[in-house]
């Protein structure tokens, strides 16, 4: 069966309703694209400080991660439940529209201070991937790189340990968790733009960069979809 006739058969069986305005037709449909607002403003890693291009602010320059830059606001409902598909209910017709405002996001002008930055997604566990069959950090960070035109390095970082995911842990239990949860291996480039779906607590992020600056990195900056504030 050609794969335009499975299409065909699965979008009249099951048809996609627009995550923003729940019409039938696509995943998100043109009105609810032409719609979405990129960020124009970026801040701190560790407090509400606009800084420019995200980068940590004078008080938190000491800390592990050295930036991070967003695509939109995690309260946004439209990228909410873009990412919430992808993520959860593995619905992967979320990705060319996410792919599409990322195009918008980083062909807007530019994002990153210079440097010779490597994409690095955040790993899953091998169990949490089989789970799923996909690791929505990797896939979003080969269109970064794309857009960037940057090398991405999928496989320098692992996950050592299996946890439950972050939205379901209690808040006094995150921060032990994410202790030595990931390891490198080999060495890290000089500039890493280490890539994820959203930006809550930052606790994950901050894991990993520290991770990768005890390997080798310079410059560790975040790069997601959403961000909490």
């Amino acid at each position: 069966m050609g794969v335009s006739l499975f299409k065909t058969l699965h979008d009249t069986i099951f048809p996609y309703r627009c995550v923003g305005c729940q019409r039938d037709g696509l995943h998100l449909c043109a009105t609810c694209r032409a719609d979405f607002v990129c960020r124009t403003t970026q801040h701190c890693p560790y407090c509400d400080q606009q800084t420019v291009y995200g980068a940590a602010c004078m008080q938190h320059q000491s800390q592990e991660l050295d930036g991070v830059i967003a695509l939109g606001w995690y309260a946004d409902p439209v990228l909410q439940a873009l990412i919430r598909s992808w993520k959860y209910q593995y619905i992967r017709a979320s990705e060319p529209e996410i792919e599409q405002l990322t195009s918008v996001w980083l062909g807007g002008g530019k994002v990153l201070p210079t440097g010779t930055w490597e994409c690095i997604p955040i790993p899953l566990h091998p169990i949490r991937y089989r789970q799923r069959g996909f690791n929505q950090s990797a896939v979003w960070a080969r269109q970064v790189s794309y857009e960037l035109g940057v090398p991405c390095g999928g496989g320098l970082v692992r996950r050592r340990h299996y946890w439950r995911a972050q939205a379901e842990l209690e808040h006094c239990a995150r921060q032990a968790r994410t202790m030595r949860v990931f390891g490198v291996r080999g060495r890290a480039p000089t500039d890493v733009l280490l890539v994820d779906d959203v930006y809550t607590t930052g606790r994950t992020l901050q894991a990993a960069a520290a991770t990768l600056k005890a390997a080798g990195a310079k410059r560790v900056w975040g790069c997601v979809l959403a961000r909490g504030n």
